[in-house]
């Protein structure tokens, strides 16, 4: 009688992004190499799929026979729909997933589908970052897609048994594509352009339209920082103002001029909001934008 010996064990893996993950690992009855493969988010997805291998080793049957069928150096075109499987595209965000699915069929598969993923080195990669940026695309929107190059990468390392992920090896992008370099020139409005802006504003049905225009220009906050400003947040005797939540998350301290300050001047305070309609309601975010917009193409101004 043939005893077979089953050899299985789980474990937890941190991968390059900081991700935990669960492992199974086998150690394979012909060539006495142990495998491992990706199990899951939790252990006991892993215990689950560690019982299936038993299952399958016990019947003498080849464990996760998909991954031998495959390419022995897969395309980006091969490990795409492996990608699409995993769990680390399945747990993300609906929206994440959409995004990163219009990323793979406009740009990865085009410009580097038929290409070995394991010939994905520094050079060829920013190639294809270089062509993203002839599109118009930003530095900040690069990195994004080398985050999600990176983790096409992880599962790639893990679904073939590859030795490392390529795109780990490329080091020094988040400087050559900072995000906080600027990626086109900024036209500043002139004060006579400013002016007419204004006045243009000022004939504009939404009322609001020419005192936010005035205090944005007086303040340089963003579109979302004005709208969200309260009443409280104002501190003329100070000189100040306070955005209590800015895109970073933290609040900050503002100066809050004469020009700013008298911007506000002809709104009545119907509520908690600055900006608000006389019920005390705030208008939606694009309520604020197209009248403004509105007024500058009706004063000429083209910037």
């Amino acid at each position: 009688m043939t005893v077979i010996q089953i050899q299985t064990c789980i474990y937890s893996r941190v991968l390059p992004s900081g991700t935990v993950v669960w492992m199974v690992r086998w150690k394979d009855s012909t060539t006495k190499k142990w495998m491992s493969r990706t199990a899951g988010r939790t252990k006991d997805e892993a215990m689950i799929a560690e019982a299936q291998l038993r299952q399958a080793l016990l019947k003498g049957e080849a464990p996760f026979p998909k991954a031998g069928a495959e390419a022995v150096d897969p395309t980006l075109a091969d490990v795409v729909p492996v990608f699409l499987r995993h769990s680390r595209f399945l747990r993300g965000t609906k929206r994440w997933q959409k995004d990163a699915l219009s990323k793979l069929k406009r740009d990865f598969l085009v410009k580097l589908g038929d290409r070995p993923f394991s010939s994905m080195n520094q050079d060829r990669v920013y190639k294809f970052y270089l062509w993203l940026k002839q599109r118009g695309v930003s530095n900040s929107t690069v990195q994004k897609y080398h985050d999600l190059f990176c983790i096409m990468g992880d599962v790639y390392a893990d679904h073939w048994n590859a030795r490392e992920n390529p795109l780990r090896r490329i080091r020094g992008l988040r400087k050559d594509f900072s995000a906080k370099a600027p990626t086109r020139d900024i036209n500043f409005l002139t004060e006579e352009e400013l002016e007419q802006l204004f006045a243009a504003c000022a004939k504009s049905s939404f009322k609001l339209a020419e005192p936010f225009a005035r205090f944005q220009a007086a303040t340089g906050l963003r579109r979302s920082e004005t709208q969200a400003l309260k009443w409280v947040d104002l501190d003329p005797k100070a000189g100040f103002l306070t955005v209590r939540q800015s895109k970073s998350g933290r609040s900050r301290r503002v100066p809050l001029d004469a020009a700013a300050w008298q911007a506000v001047q002809s709104l009545r305070r119907r509520g908690t909001y600055v900006f608000c309609y006389p019920d005390g309601t705030l208008p939606f975010p694009t309520s604020y934008l197209r009248p403004i917009q509105k007024a500058a193409k009706r004063a000429g101004i083209q910037k």
